[in-house]
């Protein structure tokens, strides 16, 4: 049963062959961290509340204008590089846990 669609975008100048791994057997953190020393550090993310389109419901095997959540972040490693910048649709058979960093080095406001 899908439960997401997600869409990954990682920078590959700094991870060098990591466009020739196959994720379907790995995930792309280990990856990073086994191959590249690189562990997620701090993440940005948004968060809104949308309806299944006729296409996401297809794809995620739910009802048009079913509820999705809907996900924008950007993930930085802890030399404050971008590591991932990430937009997903969610169904509801998980939940986020989110956890916020008062660190004034990310601070956007």
């Amino acid at each position: 049963m899908p439960i997401a669609i997600q869409e990954t975008i990682v920078p590959l100048k700094p991870y060098p062959g990591l466009e020739t791994i196959d994720f379907s057997k790995s995930s792309l953190y280990d990856e990073l961290s086994k191959r590249f020393g690189k562990k997620p550090f701090i993440s940005d993310m948004v968060l809104l509340p949308i309806l299944a389109s006729e296409q996401d419901a297809t794809l995620l095997k739910v009802m048009p204008r079913d509820p999705l959540m809907e996900s924008w972040a950007v993930v930085y490693s802890q030399d404050k590089k971008i590591m991932e910048c990430c937009h997903s649709l969610d169904t509801n058979k998980f939940a986020f846990r989110v956890k916020f960093s008062y660190d004034s080095e990310f601070r956007t406001s």
